[in-house]
């Protein structure tokens, strides 16, 4: 049971002539035949060649999805207007021309409120912030959403 005979080829060799997969299994093709088709793939049609075609065709869509999705996951960084406008708010919060309060302005309830920029992020409003808890700041974003947190503080 030292043999086996390859899918490709379909010689008789021995296993020392087949890779090993992760699980320590030898794999249906042998090492030559193996290494023949990784080649053939990778220069016709296949592999990086083709994953390098394929960006290099689409590379506007491409870097359009990269945009949306970066803006998704850490818009501070990649969208300038929003970053620059809580950079100036946490520069006025520290020099102390910014106060924050110790409560929230929509409903009263003490907490460390977070600054919405309700009249946008241009360079006019960058401190012109509204201060609220988290409830009320993702009620300002999304509206949408009250019946279903109220619903969430009525169960508690």
């Amino acid at each position: 049971m030292n043999t086996k005979i390859c899918a490709k080829c379909g010689q008789e060799k021995s296993l020392a002539e087949y890779y090993l997969n992760p699980n320590g299994i030898p794999y249906a093709r042998c090492k030559a035949c193996l290494c023949a088709y990784r080649r053939d793939h990778y220069h016709h049609g296949g592999g990086k060649n083709q994953s390098r075609l394929y960006h290099y065709l689409n590379r506007e869509k491409i870097a359009a999805l990269n945009k949306n999705y970066r803006l998704r996951i850490n818009p501070r960084r990649y969208d300038s207007a929003k970053s620059l406008a809580w950079i100036a708010v946490a520069k006025a919060l520290k020099a102390g021309t910014l106060i924050r309060p110790s409560h929230c302005e929509e409903c009263g309830v003490e907490c460390k409120p977070l600054a919405h920029h309700g009249n946008g992020y241009d360079i006019k409003h960058r401190l012109d912030v509204r201060w609220l808890c988290s409830t009320c700041h993702v009620l300002a974003l999304y509206p949408e959403y009250r019946e279903v947190i109220s619903a969430y503080q009525n169960q508690i």
